[in-house]
């Protein structure tokens, strides 16, 4: 009788570890929200939690609430941008 009950116990409280699983909010954004183009090449997060985000039409810069976008028509070289790095920046003089 014990090895039932004991059983039964493990059951139910397998159970009810699914209450206790973690749950991961996503957002999903796309060019209506601002972001330049739809094909990301890259992402990279910098010191002030920015994410900079390239795609096949220039970069975007998230701050959590908007995008600021860079184009070859604001000062890019290229549209086309495929990698991404990010560092500390230095100081000179």
């Amino acid at each position: 009788m014990g090895k039932k009950i004991l059983l039964l116990f493990l059951i139910l409280f397998s159970y009810c570890l699914d209450g206790f699983s973690q749950r991961y909010n996503f957002e999903q954004y796309d060019i209506e929200d601002g972001l330049t183009q739809s094909q990301v090449t890259a992402i990279t997060q910098d010191n002030k939690r920015r994410l900079w985000i390239s795609t096949l039409g220039g970069l975007s810069c998230f701050n959590g609430k908007q995008f600021t976008d860079y184009t070859k028509i604001r000062g890019l070289s290229s549209n086309f941008i495929l990698a991404l790095a990010s560092g500390k920046r230095m100081k000179y003089g």
